[in-house]
């Protein structure tokens, strides 16, 4: 047995999508939202159906409410299927 299906099994078990997914959306966060708006927002969480991201200023949180429908698709193409019904963008204070 391999260890990415264990890592697949225990994902499905916590809700969250499988390795694949989870590297599409969190490895590949530039290229599905773009250069210049991922430098502005990062993926926190993919469960249960929705992806929860992080902005810095309500400026990219606007941006990515707007073109929500086509970051699921993005998502979804860049992981191979759907992994994403909903975004949630929450805006994040400086740290």
């Amino acid at each position: 047995m391999r260890v990415g299906d264990d890592l697949d099994r225990l994902a499905r078990r916590l809700g969250t999508p499988g390795a694949a997914a989870m590297r599409a959306v969190f490895g590949r966060w530039s290229d599905v939202v773009g250069p210049e708006l991922a430098a502005r927002s990062r993926p926190l969480r993919l469960t249960g159906g929705t992806l929860v991201v992080g902005v810095g200023d309500p400026t990219a949180a606007t941006e990515l409410r707007y073109r929500g429908v086509e970051i699921l698709a993005r998502v979804a193409e860049a992981a191979g299927g759907a992994v994403a019904e909903r975004l949630e963008v929450r805006v994040r204070g400086p740290r």
